[in-house]
C-alpha cells in the first residue's frame, strides 16, 4: 500500500491547522485588542495605556514598574485625577474594564446581579483552585445569599469579639522574642501571626497543636515535609507565579485542566494542602471554632461548601490583614505626629505598658480608640489590600456611563482610583488620619464647605452587594493587634524604605518592611 498520498494529505492538514491556529493567536492577541482600542478611544471618559505592546500589554507595564522598584498598581494612580469613568486594561487577550469614578460605581451597583455578576471562571485559576466553589466566587443568587448570610453571622461581631484573647495570645507568642536592637523582617512575622490567628479562630484553637506537616513537591520532583506556616505562603507564591507564565496567561485552560508540569505539581500540592486541613478538622476538639459553630447553627450548610468558604477567607483574610499592619507601621513612621497621637490615646485610655496589658485590651475599650480607628481607615485608603476588585462580567450587552460593553465583557472596580480622587480627598498622597474625624477640615471634600465625601470614595472592602462579609472581623483584629504592638514597642523603619515614596504593601507588593526595635516596654 502506497502511504505517500496519505502522508502528504496529513501533512497538508497539519500545516493548515498550524496556520489556522497562528491566525487565531494573531487575531485574539493583536487584531482584536487593536480594534477595541480604536473603538473605545472615541469615548472621552475612557482612558488606556497609550503604548500598544502586544502580546502582554499592561502586564509588561506592571513588570516594568516592579523593575523600577515602584508600586505595581501605580499604573492606575496616574489616571485617578483625570476625571475618567473607565480605564481599559489589557492582559494578553483579556480586556478588563476598570471602573474608576463614583458614577461608574453607581451604574455598576444598579445592574448587579441582573446584568452584571461575578466572573466565576477565576475560581479555577490561581488561588481559586485551592478553595474551588467558595462563596466569594459564586454567582449572586439565592444559594449565594444564604451561604453568605450564614458565613457572615459566623465570623461577625457576635462571634469574633470573644476571640480577642486568642488574637492577643498569638501576638504575645510572636512578639515576646523581639528585643531592643533587633532588626525584624516584619512581613513574614506578621504573616505568620495573622495566619495563626485566623486559622485558629476559623478552624480550632488547637490548630498549632494538631495540624500535621504537609508533603510538598518541588518542580524538580523533590519532596519535602513542611509545616503549615511554610507551605501556605509558598503555595500562594507558586500559584501566582504560574499565572504570570506567558503560556498560562494566554491559555488559562492549561491551569484549569492541570496541563504541563508546573500546573500538575501545583495541583498535587493543593490536594495535599486541602487534605491536611480536612484531617485537622476531624481531629480538632474545639467546639467553639467558626467551622463547628456555623455547621451547628446551619444544619443544611454543606460541610464541603463551608470548608471551601473558610479556606477562601483564610487565603484572602490573612494577607489583607498583614498587608494593612505593614502599611500602618510604615506610614506611622513617616507621619510621627500621627504616631504620637496614638501613643497619647493609648495612655489616656489606660492601656498598661506592663504585664497587665493583655487584661486591659477588651472589646469595649478597643471601641474607645477613636484615633486608632482613623489610622486604620487611612491605612486602608492610602494602600488598600486589593487595588481592584475580583472580576465581574456582563451577562448581556449594557452600558456604564454611556460606554457600551459587549456581553461577557470583564469588569473590575478600581478601589485605588477612588481612594486617590483629588475631588474627594485633600492631598490624597499624604497620610492624614484626620480625614476620618468629623471635626476636621480634612473630613470634607476640597473646595466645599462642610460637604461630605461620596460613599463610593472609600471602598477598601469592595462595594455594593458583593462587599466583603468580614469587615467587622477585620477591624477588630487590626485594632487588637495594633493596640498590643504599639503599647509594647517603639520602632524605626529602615530609612531607605521611608525615602521611597512609591512603597505600598497591598497584595502582590514586592517591598520588604525592615524595622528595628528601639524600646520594649513589657
Amino acid at each position: 500500500m502506497d502511504l505517500l498520498p496519505l502522508f502528504l494529505t496529513s501533512a497538508k492538514l497539519l500545516g493548515v491547522s498550524i496556520l489556522a491556529y497562528i491566525g487565531y493567536l494573531v487575531y485574539i492577541l493583536i487584531i482584536l485588542p487593536y480594534q477595541k482600542r480604536k473603538f473605545y478611544s472615541k469615548y472621552n471618559n475612557v482612558c488606556m495605556n497609550p503604548d500598544f505592546k502586544p502580546p502582554m500589554y499592561d502586564m509588561s507595564v506592571l513588570e516594568s514598574l516592579h523593575d523600577q522598584n515602584k508600586y505595581k498598581w501605580g499604573i492606575y494612580l496616574e489616571y485617578a485625577d483625570k476625571g475618567k469613568d473607565i480605564h481599559i486594561t489589557q492582559f494578553g487577550y483579556k480586556t478588563i474594564f476598570d471602573l474608576m469614578s463614583a458614577d461608574a460605581f453607581d451604574d455598576f451597583d444598579k445592574q448587579i446581579p441582573e446584568k452584571i455578576d461575578k466572573y466565576t471562571d477565576l475560581q479555577e485559576l490561581s488561588f481559586g483552585k485551592t478553595f474551588f466553589g467558595a462563596v466569594m466566587h459564586q454567582p449572586t443568587n439565592k444559594s449565594w445569599h444564604k451561604r453568605k448570610t450564614a458565613f457572615t453571622k459566623g465570623i461577625g461581631l457576635n462571634f469574633s469579639s470573644r476571640y480577642i484573647s486568642l488574637m492577643l495570645e498569638h501576638s504575645k507568642i510572636c512578639m515576646d522574642k523581639w528585643n531592643v536592637g533587633d532588626k525584624i523582617d516584619f512581613i513574614p512575622e506578621i504573616n505568620n501571626l495573622t495566619l495563626g490567628v485566623i486559622a485558629s479562630i476559623l478552624m480550632g484553637k488547637d490548630f498549632n497543636e494538631k495540624m500535621k506537616p504537609i508533603n510538598y513537591t518541588h518542580l524538580d520532583g523533590r519532596e519535602e515535609v513542611i509545616d503549615f506556616y511554610t507551605i501556605f505562603p509558598r503555595l500562594g507564591k507558586d500559584l501566582m507565579a504560574a499565572m504570570q507564565i506567558p503560556y498560562n496567561l494566554l491559555f488559562p485552560t492549561l491551569i484549569r485542566n492541570n496541563i504541563l508540569h508546573v500546573n500538575k505539581v501545583n495541583y498535587k500540592n493543593i490536594l495535599a494542602f486541602r487534605q491536611a486541613l480536612k484531617d485537622f478538622l476531624k481531629a480538632s476538639t474545639d467546639e467553639e471554632s467558626c467551622y463547628k459553630q456555623i455547621l451547628k447553627d446551619n444544619p443544611d450548610y454543606d460541610s464541603e461548601e463551608l470548608f471551601n468558604d473558610l479556606q477562601g477567607f483564610l487565603f484572602d483574610g490573612y494577607e489583607t490583614l498583614s498587608d494593612t499592619f505593614c502599611t500602618t507601621l510604615y506610614f506611622l513612621n513617616k507621619a510621627p505626629e500621627a504616631h504620637k497621637k496614638i501613643q497619647e490615646e493609648l495612655k489616656k485610655l489606660g492601656f498598661e505598658q506592663n504585664e497587665k496589658l493583655i487584661e486591659s485590651i477588651t472589646y469595649e475599650r478597643l471601641n474607645e480608640l477613636e484615633y486608632l480607628m482613623m489610622v486604620i481607615k487611612e491605612s486602608l485608603r492610602i494602600d488598600p489590600p486589593l487595588a481592584r476588585s475580583m472580576h465581574f462580567y456582563a451577562k448581556e450587552k449594557l452600558s456604564i456611563c454611556g460606554v457600551p460593553l459587549e456581553k461577557d465583557a470583564i469588569i473590575s472596580m478600581c478601589f485605588i482610583a477612588r481612594h486617590y480622587d483629588p475631588k474627594q480627598w485633600h492631598n490624597p498622597y499624604k497620610y492624614i488620619p484626620e480625614r476620618f474625624d468629623p471635626e476636621s477640615e480634612y473630613y470634607f471634600i476640597p473646595g466645599e464647605e462642610k460637604k461630605a465625601r461620596e460613599a463610593r470614595s472609600y471602598v477598601p472592602f469592595s462595594y455594593a452587594v458583593r462587599k466583603c462579609p468580614a469587615v467587622t472581623f477585620a477591624y477588630l483584629e487590626l485594632k487588637a493587634v495594633l493596640t498590643y504592638y504599639l503599647s509594647r514597642f517603639e520602632y524605626e523603619v529602615d530609612q531607605d524604605l521611608l525615602d521611597n515614596e512609591s512603597i505600598r504593601y497591598g497584595v502582590l507588593s514586592h517591598f520588604p518592611l525592615n524595622i528595628t526595635i528601639k524600646k520594649k516596654y513589657c
